[in-house]
């Protein structure tokens, strides 16, 4: 076992004396010089595979200071140092001990550093900060007897103290750089306290002391508890303010580096962004200049920022961009101290904020499980670089921040599986572009179900069954159930071609389907357009679910009629105030006759048979009767009829014509008009007769009035009379003349009216008759009147 943990050391050691040899090798600032032993020279090792310290370690336990710490097995390994400066001597934790354990150097000789001016300086390799590089004092962990501390805090600011002669110096924002080889140095005396780095005057205290005497201990080196290294000790009793570093004289070449925007990303969808610097200079890199231009600064231009000088400089810089969607390109350059600027270096990154177009989503359920795929979705700056797809069985996802996610990455198509079936499933999908804008997203829903193989039922009716129309406009009432869900339905109006007009059954997948939301129970109204032309019309119908089962044929038939009716004859017989109407003879050879409509009017025929607004007459009978008869009609007053037919299909026919004047049945008044009805003035109009029959058995006693009324309106009363004729008799007037006196040309009338003795109209009859001017006036004939007496026009 022993000798397994040496062989463990052995390698160990070769490791990192490998590794140290390709760092320290990477020091490019020309060749240090060694320094050689002078007057001044108190303490001198090159480690240039040997010491002159002891090399010594210590187990941090965690006690108090005031006793030494125990003793532990140091561990050191000699590797190449710095150019010119052949080997040097890395110091590792000791093996096997606690964290905070140490090997160090104790030089011999005692208080070295204590002298009235005085240097300390060397080659110092770090890997980590937070560590002590040099001290005077009895021992590490110690409570008293420390004079002199040399020290790298957690920033990499060295630091440098002495009791009773200065206070902590600092380098301040000079730092010691990790993983590199750096020159370290403090120096006391007449001209104050003094801190190098590199031979660059870093911290200075005014105070003149030097490190205390008088105590025990001696000078111990001891850096870090990581792997560092050390190099080229010296101490001298003067203050030294210049050191070999390297040789060539001043500093030519410029820093070399490089910049990445956001690590490299090739897309951004945020103005904000992070530049990724780094760039190297043998002696230090001291600035950068980031610009959106490509024109190389000078060394003094405004614009520089500045930075802690260091061989190795790295950094992420915050930067806001400035153009618009599309390339942006931002530029670099380095300095270092002696104003050396760094050739150009610049990357890209394309700045997009608008989010991918949405694309369409699909989802096919199965049993358990829902098959969904998309496609369609775009985005033109950056293109797509991935989706994400979310469900709930609530509702759809407002956006895919909401509901459980599914599937996520470059994938165009998902399957869900071990669902519930009868559930339905929603889905969204949205589409993120490389620059990370991501779309609304496109939605779908699917309810798995077992596996079905049963075809929906259902049926078909036109316009709730009707058997006649005369529109092309008609309405389907659909229905179908199935016990997992109708999805679609498929329509046909031909049964000659398996086409979309077609009785012939389609296949689940074929164009033309509708589709449904898939419901168990589907019913619906859907609007429909017939082919032109009379005669049946037949509309098929197919249902399908979810699984592709395709119901059998349904289908309902109408008739379409757009021929009026035939008109046939109407006859109207008067009666005492009635009149009986029959009617015959109409036809309609497509859909047959569905109804009758009997119209009347008193001043004259009415136009059409409608109703309501702009209707010439009254509607008194309807339906499917021929025959009417009209009641409580004015005897002596004559009556218009029209009576139209309507087919089964809402057709009307324009419809016949009759009219009648009801009369009394007791008496019957028969006027018989002259056959010439113009005459002149002072002429004779006749002859013309008057016949009034009794139709009773009895005597009937009744009154007889004759008037004319004249073209003004005006009428004159000629007879007014009573008269009673026995059962059956008759009284009449033959050969009747109307002497015409001298009055206004134009038309007149003569009517005789047949009163009872309540002075019920019974029967009235006239006709009408012209006038014209006389030219040749004759004074025997001004006398002439009407018959009457004294009589007039006016």
């Amino acid at each position: 076992m022993e000798k397994r943990n040496m062989l463990s050391k052995i390698i160990f050691v070769l490791f990192l004396g490998l590794l140290l040899f390709s760092v320290t090798n990477a020091y490019a600032d020309g060749t240090v010089t060694p320094y050689t032993s002078d007057a001044n020279t108190v303490l001198l090792d090159h480690f240039d595979g040997s010491t002159n310290a002891s090399i010594l370690a210590y187990s941090e336990n965690g006690q108090a200071c005031g006793s030494a710490l125990p003793s532990a097995t140091p561990s050191s390994v000699y590797g190449s140092g710095p150019n010119g400066l052949s080997q040097s001597l890395t110091l590792n934790p000791p093996v096997g001990e606690p964290a905070g354990s140490a090997t160090y150097l104790q030089y011999p000789g005692g208080q070295l550093l204590s002298s009235s001016n005085g240097t300390i300086e060397f080659w110092v390799y770090l890997t980590s900060y937070s560590t002590e590089l040099a001290a005077q004092g009895p021992y590490f962990g110690s409570c008293a007897g420390w004079t002199f501390s040399m020290s790298v805090d957690s920033t990499g600011q060295l630091q440098v103290s002495a009791w009773d002669a200065f206070s902590m110096m600092s380098s301040g924002t000079n730092t010691v750089p990790l993983n590199t080889w750096t020159h370290v140095a403090a120096s006391w005396g007449s001209a104050g306290a003094k801190l190098y780095i590199n031979g660059v005057l870093v911290g200075s205290d005014i105070n003149t002391g030097m490190p205390a005497s008088g105590y025990s201990g001696s000078v111990l080196i001891r850096i870090g508890t990581h792997t560092s290294a050390i190099d080229e000790l010296r101490v001298s009793n003067i203050q030294r303010t210049s050191f070999s570093i390297g040789s060539g004289g001043g500093d030519t070449t410029a820093p070399t580096g490089s910049i990445s925007i956001n690590s490299g990303a090739t897309y951004t969808n945020s103005t904000a962004v992070t530049l990724n610097l780094s760039a190297s200079d043998s002696v230090g890199v001291t600035g950068y200049y980031v610009s959106v231009s490509s024109t190389t600064p000078s060394a003094s231009s405004s614009g520089w920022t500045t930075i802690t000088s260091t061989t190795s400089y790295s950094a992420s810089v915050s930067w806001y961009l400035s153009c618009v969607d599309g390339p942006c390109t931002i530029y670099v350059w380095y300095k270092d101290a002696a104003g050396n600027v760094s050739g150009i270096y610049s990357d890209s990154i394309s700045f997009d904020t608008t989010a991918p177009t949405n694309g369409t989503l699909t989802a096919t359920a199965g049993n358990a499980q829902v098959s969904l795929s998309w496609s369609g979705f775009s985005d033109a700056t950056s293109g797509i670089s991935s989706y994400k797809l979310m469900y709930s069985t609530s509702s759809t996802p407002s956006s895919c921040s909401v509901g459980t996610q599914i599937c996520s990455g470059t994938t165009s198509s998902c399957t869900t599986t071990g669902l519930t079936n009868g559930t339905t499933y929603y889905y969204r999908v949205c589409a993120k572009d490389n620059a990370g804008n991501a779309s609304t997203g496109a939605t779908a829903s699917a309810t798995p179900q077992a596996s079905d193989t049963t075809a929906p039922t259902g049926s078909i009716t036109v316009n709730s069954g009707a058997s006649y129309t005369n529109s092309t406009s008609v309405t389907l009432a659909l229905s179908a159930s199935d016990s997992v869900g109708v999805t679609g339905y498929y329509l046909s109006t031909s049964s000659t071609t398996p086409s979309s007009t077609s009785s012939t059954t389609p296949s689940a997948s074929a164009s033309g389907w509708t589709a449904v939301t898939s419901t168990t129970s589907y019913g619906e109204g859907v609007s429909y357009t017939l082919s032109s032309g009379d005669g049946t019309k037949t509309i098929y119908v197919w249902y399908k679910d979810a699984a592709g089962n395709v119901s059998t044929t349904y289908s309902d038939s109408i008739v379409r009629d757009t021929t009026a009716p035939a008109d046939g004859t109407l006859t109207a017989t008067a009666g005492d105030a009635q009149v009986s109407l029959s009617w015959s003879g109409f036809s309609d050879a497509t859909s047959g006759i569905g109804s009758y409509r009997l119209m009347y009017s008193t001043s004259s025929t009415p136009s059409s048979c409608s109703i309501g607004a702009g209707s010439t007459g009254t509607q008194i009978c309807s339906g499917t009767i021929s025959s009417c008869t009209a009641t409580g009609l004015t005897n002596g007053t004559t009556y218009y009829y029209r009576v139209c037919a309507k087919d089964n299909a809402g057709n009307a026919s324009t419809g016949v014509t009759a009219s009648a004047k009801p009369h009394s049945s007791a008496i019957t008044l028969t006027l018989t008009p002259p056959t010439n009805t113009s005459i002149y003035q002072y002429g004779r109009l006749g002859p013309f007769s008057i016949s009034i029959t009794n139709n009773t058995s009895s005597s009937y006693t009744f009154y007889v009035y004759i008037y004319v009324v004249t073209p003004h309106g005006n009428w004159r009363s000629l007879i007014s009379k009573s008269f009673t004729l026995s059962g059956g008799g008759t009284l009449s007037a033959n050969n009747l003349y109307l002497n015409i006196p001298y009055v206004p040309t134009g038309t007149y009338s003569y009517y005789v009216y047949i009163y009872d003795t309540s002075y019920n109209l019974l029967d009235q009859e006239g006709f009408a008759f012209s006038v014209y001017s006389y030219y040749y006036w004759s004074p025997e004939r001004q006398n002439h009147d009407w018959g009457v007496s004294g009589w007039t026009d006016n």
